[in-house]
């Protein structure tokens, strides 16, 4: 914000003073006229100035330079390996021993000068570490460690199981134990390079003096022969006995021996770390004696007899001892089961001690099989359409039965149950059941398996009625279904025919039964009653008009009865009633505007509009089947019904 007159201003400058200056000349009779110079105060170039770097760096990593940076400054860099740059921070990602050496830079600030500056860079090589050991080793020795490197070692730092650490190059284990065996790191620092690490496994071997050979002696002839040793991490066995016989593992076998194998088996062992092997003898008799054969003398047995275990004679032998299922046991060369049960059935094993083939031991299967004289089928019947139909029988499981099932339609099973699965009205009928025990005899059953239909529901009633009379409703259901029905003005009944007495108008509607069904449940059906208005029907045995009561009318819309309309009313005719195939209708003084016939169940069959200006009208019924309908008449005058008979 400084200010000065004249042509020329000298002043000391400083960094904060650079930036625009304006100039303002101001000349007589002219005016004034402006105009701005940018001005740039650099600082001065230091002549000490240190070169920064992160050496020493190992070979591989980034090395990295720099000098303060300076927006008006220019450098110039160089260095070993033909390496040059201009930046203030020059980085070279990956160095290599090429790289080491000096490098130099050069600073320039425009107006004030240059300097140059030297930096001395070390790049060391990565050395590989090794990890050794003396290892195995043997318990009570001593275990040694050694860490080299193509590079010289300054310091190592060794680490190990049991919390074992110590820093030195080559350390020494006295008196090694089996714990110390495991892994050795060493780890060593190297400027530039941060620290390397090798690993050594070593294993401190427990050595064979206590190892103990034995084997199955004494055998028997056609036994086997087992030899064994204790068990010694990295040890090596090696057995030689009779015969040539040879062996390298710590357990040996030797199948069905006889008595030119008895004699001297020697074991040698050894352990690597541990000297020399060792040398132990095992002594194996086989004896002449034959081994005991066991048997059983009814397999399968019927439940409820008698069962006899059976030993072959073993010369020499002390003793006979068996056990089975269900905390069966018994000893003598003959044992016995008395009253068999199914829980019975299974693995008998015999025991039999020999002095000096040791202990012999064989088995026999018992089976034991159910008595079938007087078992029942069991069934979940009936069953609905659609579920499942399951059969099964009250014979115990287990044992040798074979079971034959025969459907209504002839298909056989052989399952101890049986099971369909979407059962149809096909699958009802009687099932027959064969079952045959083994020993025990075959026996045969049968059951009758009812499948119901909710479809076969059907709900029906008197339909059309006139008031006064009595409506009658019903529902047709599989067997023992019971029923409970509902419908208008609180009416409540059950069973399958119930009737309503006396019905009213108001008893018109909708009649709802719920049928339960056996195997399906509650079924619900409808039915409608309509209850009407009487009129009469002349009778055409009688024209003077002896009549039957009919319902008035089965049209919502009525016109409101007075003596006018009752009279023209009056005049309508229809016979004959009975009528046989075509039914007569005349009148006077009123127009017919439709004819229309219902059956009992309320469904229009016949359906008509006669001319206006007629006053007579046939009715023809061809092609309707005989029975009582209800004729109902839509007049000028009014709606009028009548109960009519097709013979």
């Amino acid at each position: 914000g400084a200010t000065f007159s004249g042509r020329e201003w000298n002043v000391i400058g400083r960094l904060n003073d650079s930036g625009i200056f304006t100039l303002t000349t101001t000349t007589t009779g002219c005016g004034t006229t402006q105009s701005n110079l940018a001005v740039s105060i650099n600082p001065p170039v230091q002549q000490n100035q240190q070169v920064w770097s992160n050496s020493p760096v190992c070979a591989g990593t980034a090395l990295q330079l720099s000098l303060p940076f300076y927006s008006y400054a220019s450098y110039a860099w160089s260095g070993p390996n033909g390496f040059t740059t201009n930046t203030n921070l020059p980085v070279i990602p990956s160095a290599t021993l090429a790289n080491d050496g000096l490098y130099s830079v050069t600073m320039t600030v425009p107006g004030c000068g240059s300097a140059s500056y030297i930096s001395r860079v070390q790049v060391n090589q990565s050395p590989g570490l090794t990890a050794t050991s003396n290892s195995p080793v043997c318990e009570g020795g001593a275990i040694y460690l050694n860490a080299t490197s193509p590079q010289p070692l300054f310091s190592v730092t060794w680490t190990g199981p049991n919390g074992y650490s110590v820093t030195s190059i080559s350390p020494g284990i006295s008196f090694a134990t089996v714990g110390m065996s495991g892994t050795y790191t060493a780890r060593a620092n190297v400027p530039g390079c941060g620290g390397i690490v090798a690993t050594t496994s070593v294993i401190v071997n427990p050595g064979v003096t206590n190892i103990v050979a034995g084997s199955s002696s004494p055998l028997c002839a056609g036994q086997n022969l087992t030899l064994s040793a204790t068990a010694v991490a990295g040890a090596s066995y090696i057995w030689r006995g009779p015969l040539g016989y040879t062996a390298n593992t710590r357990i040996a076998s030797r199948t069905n021996v006889n008595t030119s194998m008895s004699g001297i088996y020697t074991l040698e062992v050894s352990q690597p770390g541990c000297g020399g092997a060792r040398f132990l003898n095992v002594t194996v008799m086989v004896s002449n004696a034959t081994p005991p054969v066991a048997s059983v003398n009814s397999s399968p047995a019927c439940v409820g007899n008698v069962v006899y275990l059976n030993s072959t004679a073993v010369s020499g032998a002390t003793s006979y001892q068996w056990s089975g299922p269900n905390a069966y046991v018994a000893s003598g060369i003959t044992a016995s089961i008395s009253n068999v049960q199914m829980n019975r059935a299974g693995i008998y094993t015999l025991t039999v001690a020999h002095p000096s083939c040791g202990v012999f031991t064989t088995s026999v299967n018992l089976t034991v099989n159910p008595v079938v004289s007087t078992y029942t089928l069991l069934a979940a019947s009936p069953g609905c359409v659609g579920s499942t139909l399951s059969l099964s029988t009250t014979i115990p499981t287990g044992g040798t039965v074979t079971h034959l099932w025969t459907a209504p339609n002839g298909n056989t099973f052989t399952s101890a149950s049986l099971t369909i699965n979407n059962a149809q009205l096909a699958n009802a009928g009687t099932y027959t059941h064969t079952a045959t025990s083994p020993g025990c005899g075959t026996n045969t059953r049968t059951i009758r398996y009812v499948v119901n239909d909710p479809a076969s529901v059907v709900a029906g009633g008197s339909g059309v009625v006139c008031r006064g009379q009595a409506a009658y409703f019903n529902v047709s259901a599989p067997a023992n279904s019971t029923f409970n029905w509902q419908g208008p003005a609180s009416y409540a009944a059950t069973g399958q025919f119930p009737s309503r007495s006396n019905v009213a108008l108001t008893h018109s509607g909708i009649y709802t039964v719920n049928a339960n069904v056996p195997g399906c449940g509650i079924v619900t059906r409808t039915t409608s009653l309509l209850v009407n208005n009487c009129r009469t029907a002349q009778d055409a045995s009688d024209p003077e008009g002896s009549s039957e009561t009919i319902a008035d009318n089965l049209e919502v819309n009525q016109i409101i009865p007075n003596a006018e309309n009752e009279a023209k009313l009056s005049s309508l005719k229809v016979y004959p009633n009975p009528f046989h195939e075509e039914l007569s209708l005349s009148w006077s003084d009123m127009k017919v505007f439709s004819v229309k016939l219902y059956d009992l169940s309320g469904k229009l069959v016949y359906e008509a509009e006669p001319k206006e200006e007629g006053t007579q009208y046939l009715v023809k019924t061809a092609d309707l089947p005989n029975g009582v309908y209800l004729l109902t008449v839509q007049t000028s005058a009014g709606p009028v019904s009548y109960r009519v008979t097709r013979l």
